[in-house]
């Protein structure tokens, strides 16, 4: 007798008999027996894949200590280097920032001279005129002196600021 062949065990298309579904296996017996000697054949191959997925998670599990401690060893000279580099840093900030000072005064004071010495050209001829009507009111040879201010006749002036003083 010949053996049946795996489409064998499908039901045909219009086959007589009841209604079933098409393509569906007819039995159910024979299943086990067809697979066990597949399932047979892939033992070794289950064996070798399994042994393969330790080995891949056992390599993983160093690579990944490997890994930590390298970032312990980078953390710990970080922190023994932040010292230094914040004194560095510090210093870096504290230079910029007295440069920036010394231009500053020296700009100030350039400008400082600068206000002094047009103060003093105006200040000499104004000694001068004083000194002079001062000689001369001694002398008695004074004109009457300019008023100085606002014309009493035309009001207060208005156009300065008002002084202000402790009230």
């Amino acid at each position: 007798m010949a053996r049946p062949s795996l489409l064998d065990r499908f039901r045909p298309v219009g086959a007589p008999g009841e209604a079933g579904r098409v393509g569906v296996p007819a039995d159910s017996d024979h299943r086990a027996d067809e697979l066990g000697a597949v399932f047979a054949a892939l033992a070794d191959t289950i064996a070798e894949a399994t042994e393969r997925v330790g080995r891949a998670r056992r390599e993983a599990d160093s690579e990944v200590a490997t890994a930590r401690q390298w970032a312990d060893e980078v953390l710990g000279a970080a922190r023994l280097s932040l010292g230094p580099e914040r004194a560095a840093a510090t210093h870096a900030v504290r230079t910029d920032a007295e440069r920036r000072s010394a231009e500053m005064l020296r700009a100030a004071r350039d400008e400082a001279e600068a206000v002094h010495d047009q103060g003093v050209e105006r200040v000499g001829p104004l000694v001068a005129e004083a000194l002079a009507r001062l000689i001369a009111l001694l002398d008695g040879t004074a004109s009457p002196a300019p008023q100085v201010g606002p014309d009493p006749a035309e009001g207060p002036d208005t156009s300065a600021a008002p002084m202000r003083g402790p009230r």
